[in-house]
């Protein structure tokens, strides 16, 4: 594979979690558009990027942890819950764009669950996704950040399979085995 190809593509991984590797969002969308189409038609290109071997990839989101009522009463600050829980119902109005432009997702529900992206702020809503078309790109890498076992794919509302406030996603698809399982309970 060219330099130019892997470095487009090392670009785009090193970015940090929740931000953006994008100069300019249509670009990119035509850089990995025509990524796919050679993937496609390339053998040896569709086994190393994973195509057709995906079934289900996820999206986490920046978001915030509903207040519990219950943990306000018991430490005494009442009085911050009505704040705090006005806080929490308008962070959550804030709409997933499905403006079908490539975004980056992850193959692994424990990346989901990492104190990584615990971090980043990384616990609002979670789409889950069965793409059509999609680029595996956990291969590339210069051994450098957190291993996000990334999947690129366009966002495209045909393809999701349902969207979850995080803690939920982790109930029904975590496995025991992810930071937040291990650590928050």
């Amino acid at each position: 594979m060219a330099n130019e190809l892997i470095g487009y593509i090392e670009k785009w991984r090193n970015k940090s979690a929740g931000g953006s590797a994008r100069d300019n969002q249509l670009e990119s969308d035509v850089f990995w558009n025509n990524l796919y189409n050679k993937v496609l038609n390339n053998e040896d290109w569709k086994e190393f990027f994973g195509i057709s071997s995906l079934q289900l990839i996820y999206r986490v989101h920046v978001g915030m942890s509903e207040p519990d009522k219950k943990e306000y009463e018991e430490s005494g600050e009442m009085e911050l819950y009505p704040r705090d829980r006005l806080a929490f119902e308008e962070y959550s109005k804030k709409k997933i764009d499905y403006n079908n432009h490539w975004a980056s997702f992850t193959k692994n529900v424990d990346v989901v669950g990492s104190s990584y992206f615990g971090s980043k702020q990384m616990r609002g809503a979670v789409v889950i996704m069965k793409p059509e078309k999609y680029i595996d790109i956990s291969l590339i890498t210069n051994g450098m950040g957190f291993p996000e076992d990334e999947v690129v794919a366009p966002m495209n509302i045909d393809n999701v399979v349902e969207e979850l406030p995080f803690e939920q996603f982790m109930s029904k698809y975590g496995q025991g085995t992810s930071d937040f399982e291990k650590y928050s309970r």
